[in-house]
């Protein structure tokens, strides 16, 4: 398996969603990380896999550090579903996971037959060869059928300067560890900020910046893969109620997020008809809106912004929910087509 991009999802609805409206062009151009959330059933996750992602598409699995449950338990859970066999997963091990659930991937080599995914941070990355020598003494494997997941984590706050930096001292670590020795090598950091702080009724650009430490990298180590977390922040906060709410789409284009955003009115807290008016806003940008044929989460927006959405009542602005699964839609297609334009260039 060789995928140029690997987006590190959260296994929410609106994530869900994305996924399983996008095409099978773009599909073929990626393997997602999903991350198993809090409160997620085995059987239900494994029945949502078939049904947003597919048969026998490889995905990498991995567990969000807002779970709270056994990873072992809900591995066998997951295993015990008929439906598993249906799946190709690659699961992704880590320092920091327990003995007792790299012992069960060990075991089930039956059904784990895609290799493994080793998943590090900067620090981890330094001392790799330590731990990847533990661990696969442990699994009783070798680099070939290892993928290298090289996640920076929150880049958010850093200046375009440090960005650079961090890109040198990624690409000196792989020349050190020899990482083209390994299966596949993905790259990946999270730039989008955990709260927006951009102006009201205004469209405001934040930059992409894992994609442009990404090319860095890239140009020193070609065979290096590019992964983001989408049009989101790692972490999982849970909001209270009370808190603002502000209607927001988050459009990428080249080396930024397009962020068009609405106002926030105490009087009408919950005002998502302005996403009539936001969509109008991308879609009247013809240098920046891809075009309603693009991706299924533009033609949601070329259809709220004419006011053609349907629903049970009538003209469907959405809601802050369904605005995930437009934004992540997009994002995934363009990104996907993005990272192939890259490559063949």
């Amino acid at each position: 398996m060789s995928k140029h991009y690997v987006p590190i999802l959260k296994w929410k609805e609106g994530e869900r969603f994305a996924l399983r409206w996008l095409s099978d062009e773009i599909k073929d151009k990626i393997c997602p990380v999903i991350n198993i959330m809090k409160n997620t059933e085995p059987d239900s996750f494994v029945a949502e896999i078939v049904k947003n992602w597919g048969e026998k598409r490889w995905f990498y699995l991995d567990f969000h550090p807002s779970f709270e449950g056994d990873l072992s338990d809900f591995l066998e859970a997951m295993l015990a579903e008929p439906e598993s066999l249906k799946l190709a997963i690659v699961p992704v091990i880590s320092p920091d996971k327990p003995s007792e659930y790299l012992q069960l991937i060990h075991k089930r080599t039956d059904l784990f037959t895609n290799g493994i995914a080793m998943r590090v941070g900067l620090q981890e990355l330094e001392d790799l060869n330590t731990t990847e020598r533990n661990l696969c003494k442990y699994l009783e494997t070798d680099r070939k059928s290892i993928d290298l997941i090289v996640d920076l984590g929150e880049i958010a706050s850093l200046p375009k300067d440090v960005i650079k930096t961090l890109a040198s001292m990624v690409s000196l670590l792989l020349t050190q560890i020899k990482a083209s020795d390994f299966r596949n090598v993905v790259v990946a950091g999270a730039s989008f900020p955990e709260t927006l702080n951009v102006p009201q009724n205004n469209v405001s650009l934040l930059p992409r910046k894992e994609w442009i430490l990404w090319k860095e990298v890239h140009n020193k180590h070609p065979y290096v893969s590019f992964g983001d977390y989408g049009s989101d922040d790692p972490r999982d906060i849970v909001y209270g109620y009370g808190i603002t709410i502000i209607p927001t789409i988050r459009y990428a284009h080249e080396e930024s997020w397009y962020i068009i955003r609405g106002i926030h009115d105490p009087r009408n807290p919950y005002d998502y008809t302005q996403f009539h008016a936001l969509s109008k806003t991308l879609v009247n940008m013809t240098d920046i809106f891809c075009g309603k044929d693009f991706s299924w989460g533009d033609m949601k927006i070329h259809e709220c912004a004419n006011q053609e959405c349907t629903g049970a009542r009538g003209c469907n602005h959405g809601s802050m929910r369904n605005w995930v699964q437009i934004n992540t839609n997009h994002h995934l297609t363009f990104v996907a087509r993005q990272v192939s334009r890259f490559l063949s260039s």
